[in-house]
């Protein structure tokens, strides 16, 4: 049983088609940035030569397990760090276009990278608390 199914149950409660299509998309760039975010630690794992042992989802979000640790601490940083940078970059780059945008005559599209941009940000500033098993205890503990 996945736990992460949990979350598609409010979306049967809501009461427009509208709303039942912004939280599938809602669920969507959710499930999409934090695979991401794991994928960018995967990748910068890899980068050094240590493999993944795969990527969990949890209750509390999404956590990539190694088979080894990078013994230098140089490398543990930029392990550390790859996913906040890459939430960090996703949602800037999602700003772009919302500055450029009319909020008007592109509505959906607003709220769309809008939704990006708030997630990716949420994200990145998520796990840079120092809380266990977030980045900066990982850092610390170097």
């Amino acid at each position: 049983f996945n736990l992460s199914a949990l979350l598609l149950i409010p979306l049967l409660f809501l009461t427009t088609k509208y709303e039942l299509l912004f939280g599938l998309l809602f669920f969507t760039i959710i499930i999409v940035s934090s695979l991401l975010h794991e994928y960018a630690h995967v990748w910068a794992g890899k980068y050094y030569g240590y493999e993944a042992d795969g990527i969990f989802f949890t209750i509390i979000g999404a956590l990539t397990k190694f088979k080894g640790l990078p013994t230098n601490n140089f490398q543990q940083i930029i392990v550390a760090i790859a996913g906040p940078f890459i939430n960090l970059l996703l949602g800037s780059i999602s700003i772009i276009p919302l500055i450029m945008m009319d909020q008007l005559l592109f509505p959906i599209t607003y709220s769309i990278l809008l939704t990006i941009c708030a997630v990716n940000i949420s994200f990145a500033f998520i796990n840079l608390m120092p809380l266990m098993p977030l980045v900066p205890i990982l850092i610390f503990q170097i």
